[in-house]
């Protein structure tokens, strides 16, 4: 029933009940005030007592609440047991707070009258204040039976209802209410209320939406629809909202903390904190904003100013669970590990099965080296998490990679990959869990998660390299070729097991074959048995083997292991029978071609596996040929590919010159031997934004996103992508110069990105001491394992940072002095040999380093990827100029070039939880002082290369 429409009487209208009925119109319109003046003229034309009760009820509408007692009292004059006007009175008691004398005024209106539906109403109303819920909804039962078109009835029934949990019954009677009387606010905004108890946000949001429309000044409406439109993920919605708010009550404190929640959300911490500091000026006592503010603190490394208004927040909320998870999360990256954990073990011991709390006191036993009960409290997390459950196993399996407990993590992730629950950062975890792993699970999935980790664009394939062995060591075939191998006469054992077929098996590995096809081979023992099976792979191809022409799994083998050599550039050692084989076999292969024979595809592949296609005089011929899918794909790659890079290199544009006399050195070094050789870079689905990605890296640093929208990047010193690949895949609107002295690197580097599909990149030859020739400026520069090379680093840094733009980001890559001593001691060995950089040269020093005996310092060099590849190992060992730091050294240049050390960046996150248990004194582990003590305990920790993320200081 919609509210009844009323022409206006004239002005000259003298009939009091055409002004009483318009009063009554204009008060289901909503108009009050009008309705008030209208009543007033009633009155004033004929006094009577119904007349001064409409202007009671008028006035009360208006919020004029001692006008409506006069107006009752003038009806009560007239007639002393006028049941409207005692109903008014009680009305207006209950304005004043008076409840007594409201439920007076009530039982007398009711005694004049006893089926007054109104009266019903008004004393139902005195026992919803005095809490008897029961009663108040039996009255409004009867009220609104007796007369069903009173909506502020139905509005108040609808409300005893839901307080009284009968959801479903207080949205009928709201509905009804609305249905009477669209304007009122009231149970449009219960109906609303109602709608987000049940879970339906958008219903919520658009109910709340129209009751500001209807009333922009409703106490709650906006409060509730910003909160409502953030749960939906509409922040900016939200922030909007709360604007809109705000201006006509700016000092609201459930706006302000709405606002501050929304802008939190969209990583606008500065605005986000204003608004929650503006809040608690005008609220000091609300314990929800002071946990917020808690937690943006925390989030932005302040965590001396987290930690008392989380503290603040937890004492005024004691049994809040989520308040005591948020408070032990910053206590633990704050180094107190063990209050953390008493914090959240209290939060436990209320409530056995709160995730939240459950997966924090992991985390702090983890802290505290308690890896099993970490891993309980992980399981019983999960366990209580229901259909959370895959959220909990990812954020478990993250949490036991970060601090090292890499093989705890795999039972937590490895559902979550099986059921695709996983989502984008599933397999890149995994690849991350098995890092330097050789115990792994020994079941019939294992091998095929390992492959389509192998094929996942985004996972760093070298991080599979160990678990990948170990599988590959399981095979009995493996077994039998390492038995072989300790033979003494291991080439002749290897030669009968393969003419017994009894190394078939492994050949045809889909998982050898994954890995020899994407990742450099950097274990030692598989290095030397791949050598004597391409040995024998040479024999058989050269006419003087067991004969495998005939054995599909050896041809597909032969192409994956002639990738792995082309990979690593040939690095593995060979003896001159090796050689003089190898060349006779290109020959011949060569005049079979060109006779127009019939070649098996695997003797290409064999003489691949010794040197580069793209070199030979046969690859004209073999990439017109048509082959076989393994053959096609190792023509591409070790044919097509090198000359399509030598064309690029022609187009590469020159910026500056390149006259220095290192730098021209250096140069012909990379010329020669580009650096590194990769195929994949780990690639995310979607770029985020700069402060985003810097903030996974360091959660202590929060960067201005209105700052970063479309970063300007230089990537000084390229070399052949990888670092420029990664900064346009990682950061989101990015525009980015890659400059390297090696044209040679750029072709490569230009080619690999145009192969993944990489857009945002401009490559350029350009020697980084004369960028400052270009006359431009840039807000994120990066140059990592660069300026060493240089004749004075110092000098160069300070070139590069005369280039950032104030409060500019730079990720530097620098030698460490602690972490090379192996490399000082294999380049000792190389002048006692006489090595030169040549690719025999390497081959040799390689073997003199591998024959080391235990302890031998140079031998250390064997647990490091770069010794196993050609360009790789002459960049680590017999580089043309290189220098050396300490932490101490670096940390005086940083002071001279004006920046702030903001952190280190890991490719292994656990030696940040490592740091964190030797210092938690250092919560944001930016103490130089303090990492040069570690490095001394822990050499090794940064791998030889120090990266560091900096900040220009103006």
């Amino acid at each position: 029933m919609s509210a009844p429409q009323h022409a206006a009487p004239a002005p000259d209208c003298t009939d009091p009940a055409a002004w009483t009925a318009h009063a009554e119109a204009l008060l289901e319109l909503g108009r009050p005030e009008e309705a008030v003046a209208a009543a007033a003229r009633a009155r004033d034309l004929r006094p009577t007592a119904d007349a001064w009760a409409a202007l009671a009820l008028a006035c009360l509408a208006a919020n004029r609440t001692d006008d409506a007692a006069e107006a009752a009292a003038g009806a009560l004059a007239i007639d002393g047991g006028h049941a409207p006007s005692l109903r008014v009175l009680a009305l207006a008691s209950l304005r004043r707070q008076r409840i007594a004398e409201a439920e007076t005024f009530a039982l007398a209106a009711l005694r004049a009258d006893g089926t007054y539906p109104e009266g019903l109403a008004a004393l139902a109303l005195v026992r919803m204040v005095q809490g008897d819920l029961g009663q108040a909804d039996a009255l409004l039962a009867r009220a609104t039976a007796a007369k069903p078109t009173m909506a502020e009835a139905f509005a108040n029934r609808a409300a005893v209802l839901a307080r009284l949990g009968r959801d479903d019954d207080a949205a009928a009677a709201a509905a009804r209410a609305l249905e009477l009387k669209p304007v009122l606010a009231p149970p449009r905004h219960l109906l609303a209320t109602l709608h987000r108890r049940a879970g339906r946000l958008p219903d919520a949001a658009n109910c709340f939406a129209q009751v500001l429309a209807t009333d922009p000044d409703h106490p709650d409406a906006a409060v509730n629809l910003a909160d409502t439109l953030r749960l939906l993920g509409q922040t900016a919605r939200s922030a909007a909202v709360c604007r809109a708010a705000l201006v006509r009550r700016p000092a609201h404190a459930g706006l302000l903390g709405n606002l501050g929640a929304a802008l939190h959300h969209m990583d606008d911490a500065a605005a986000a904190e204003t608004a929650y500091r503006r809040a608690l000026a005008t609220a000091p006592a609300l314990p929800e904003i002071e946990n917020n503010l808690g937690r943006l603190l925390h989030r932005t490394g302040r965590l001396a100013p987290a930690l008392r208004h989380l503290r603040r927040a937890a004492a005024a909320l004691p049994q809040d669970g989520q308040v005591a998870v948020n408070l032990a999360a910053a206590l633990l990256d704050a180094g107190q590990a063990e209050e953390a954990g008493q914090v959240v073990a209290a939060a436990v011991q209320a409530n056995p099965r709160a995730v939240d709390a459950l997966v924090v006191l992991g985390r702090a036993l983890l802290a505290l080296g308690w890896t099993p009960k970490a891993e309980a409290a992980f399981r019983e997390a999960v366990a209580a998490a229901a259909a959370d459950a895959p959220a909990v196993r990812l954020q478990a399996a993250s949490l036991l990679v970060r601090a090292g407990e890499r093989s705890g993590a795999l039972p937590f992730l490895r559902p979550c990959l099986h059921d695709g629950s996983a989502g984008s950062h599933g397999w890149p975890l995994f690849g991350e869990a098995l890092r330097g792993l050789r115990q792994v699970p020994d079941d019939g999935l294992f091998a095929a998660d390992l492959l389509t980790a192998f094929a996942h664009p985004a996972v760093e394939k070298s991080n599979l390299l160990d678990a990948a062995i170990a599988v590959i060591d399981r095979l009995p075939a493996m077994a039998r070729l390492t038995a072989a191998l300790a033979t003494q006469d291991p080439d002749a054992v290897v030669a009968a097991l393969i003419r017994e077929g009894l190394l078939d098996p492994m050949a045809a590995d889909p998982v050898l074959h994954a890995l020899l096809e994407w990742v450099v081979v950097a274990d030692s023992a598989l290095e030397r048995a791949l050598t004597v099976l391409r040995r024998a792979l040479l024999a058989e191809a050269a006419g003087e083997g067991p004969g495998l022409a005939d054995r599909a799994p050896w041809d597909g083998f032969a192409a994956a292991l002639a990738r792995q050599c082309f990979l690593n550039e040939y690095a593995w050692a060979e003896t001159a029978g090796e050689a003089q084989l190898a060349e006779r076999l290109g020959r011949a292969l060569h005049d079979a071609l060109a006779a127009g024979q019939t070649l098996p595809a695997g003797r290409i592949a064999v003489y691949a596996c010794y040197r580069p296609l793209a070199a030979w005089e046969g690859a004209d011929a073999a990439a017109e040929r048509s082959w076989p899918p393994a053959m096609a794909g190792l023509v591409e790659a070790l044919i097509a590919e090198p000359r399509a890079q030598a064309a690029i290199a022609r187009d590469i544009p020159r910026l500056t010159a390149v006259d220095d006399a290192v730098s021209t050195a250096v140069r012909q070094q990379y010329e020669e031997n580009q650096y590194p050789r990769w195929r994949h870079a780990g690639l995310i689905e979607q770029a985020r934004p700069v402060p985003r990605v810097i903030g996974a890296i360091l959660p202590h640093v929060a960067l201005d996103p209105a700052d970063w929208a479309a970063p300007e990047i230089l990537i000084a010193g390229c070399g052949t992508g990888r670092e420029s690949v990664w900064a346009a895949n990682h950061f989101a609107g990015a525009r980015i110069l890659a400059v390297d002295l090696s044209r040679a690197s750029l072709s490569y580097a230009r080619r690999q990105t145009d192969r993944l599909g990489i857009a945002g990149i401009t490559y350029a030859q350009a020697d980084l001491l004369r960028l400052h020739e270009l006359g431009r400026s840039f807000d994120l520069i990066q140059s990592v394992g660069v300026l060493h090379h240089t004749g004075d680093p110092l000098g160069a840094w300070r070139r590069l940072a005369g280039l950032l733009r104030p409060h500019g980001l730079m990720k530097i890559g620098l030698y460490s002095e602690i972490a090379r001593g192996a490399v000082l001691a294999a380049r000792a060995l190389a002048e006692e040999h006489g090595v030169t950089a040549s690719p025999s040269g390497i081959r040799r020093l390689r073997g003199v380093i591998a024959g080391l005996p235990d302890g031998h310092p140079a031998r250390g060099l064997l647990q490091s990827v770069d010794f196993y590849s050609t360009s790789a190992f002459r960049d680590l060992v017999l580089h043309v100029q290189e220098h050396r730091m300490t932490l101490p050294q670096i940390a005086g240049w940083i002071d001279e070039l004006g920046l702030e050390f903001l952190g280190f960046q890991f490719d292994d996150p656990a030696v940040a939880h490592l740091y964190r248990r030797r210092f938690p004194e250092d919560p944001t582990m930016t103490r130089l002082d303090l990492w040069h003590l570690f490095e001394i305990e822990r050499p090794f920790t940064f791998g030889g290369l120090y990266q560091l993320w900096l900040r220009r200081r103006n």
